[in-house]
């Protein structure tokens, strides 16, 4: 691992801390929802393809409706593991981006920002390091929506920035068992967002994971499971510009799960109890 000082991000209202050191663990302060689904918040983080900012055929036109500043054009470094290219497969040769044909065409002949300028950070799965994922994790009841999205990315990815844009809400069955119920597989609801990179740790909380940046375009083929291939198809129908430079709002659908979250919140018990999701309602009796 190279040793290079931590870049700060701009301190803003929506940005992560970039000093975390460890991740958080444990079920005590979890989100549930109404019928017991364990909620959820993660992030596609995303930049602008680097060899398309330094191209210089690249318009500043281009960089503008991108939200890049023109006069720095410099994206962070990224670190990663020593043991990154035994874990992360290999991309096939036509989906890796060229300095001398790929970007340069694109930057030369569009006259607006594509998806093929746009490259999502993803990380190997702690299940299977042959597998890539994007961060997500468990909503806590001391944080709202996004700042668990963001603190998910830190923990999991090493990078911290601004979310621009909503991706999508999605329900899926995890391997894990629900509380207090052996036999039934725990029900998730996670709520995606795309983030723009704006700093890039060298250690983070969650090092054991490999990360590489792959072309947003190709990035669905790659996902281990398909509820995150979905919400790379809904990066890629949005607006390049918004994806990398939006000002992200929570719809009314959104603001309304943080409100009913908040009121479902247990409180944080003393002694170390986890909190367990709401009980489900007795069944109706059919007697008379």
């Amino acid at each position: 691992m190279a040793t290079t000082a931590v870049l700060e991000t701009p301190a803003t209202p929506n940005a992560t801390d970039c000093h975390l050191t460890e991740s958080r663990t444990g079920r005590h302060k979890q989100r549930y929802s109404a019928s017991g689904e364990r909620l959820l918040a993660g992030c596609i983080p995303v930049r602008a393809v680097p060899q398309l900012l330094s191209a210089p055929s690249t318009s500043t036109a281009v960089l503008a409706d991108l939200g890049v500043d023109a006069t720095s054009t410099t994206p962070p470094p990224l670190s990663t593991s020593p043991s990154l290219a035994s874990t992360v497969p290999a991309l096939p040769a036509h989906a890796t981006p060229s300095c001398s044909t790929t970007t340069t065409t694109a930057a030369t002949t569009a006259t607006k920002p594509t998806s093929s300028m746009i490259e999502v950070l993803m990380v190997s799965s702690t299940r299977d390091a042959d597998e890539l994922v994007f961060p997500k994790g468990g909503w806590e009841n001391d944080e709202d929506l996004k700042s668990a999205a963001l603190r998910e990315t830190m923990e999991e990815a090493g990078v911290g920035g601004v979310l621009t844009a909503q991706l999508g809400t999605y329900r899926y069955a995890s391997k894990r068992r629900a509380l207090g119920d052996v036999d039934a597989k725990m029900s998730c609801v996670a709520h995606m967002f795309a983030m723009r990179v704006d700093a890039v740790m060298d250690t983070w909380p969650e090092m054991s994971r490999g990360r590489v940046w792959i072309p947003a375009e190709a990035a669905a083929a790659r996902c281990r499971h398909k509820w995150q291939a979905d919400a790379v198809e809904h990066l890629l129908s949005l607006p390049p510009a918004r994806v990398l430079n939006g000002e992200l709002e929570l719809d009314d659908e959104l603001n309304g799960v943080e409100a009913t979250a908040a009121a479902l919140a247990a409180p944080e018990t003393t002694d170390g109890e986890k909190n367990a999701p709401p009980a489900p309602a007795p069944a109706k009796s059919s007697c008379t």
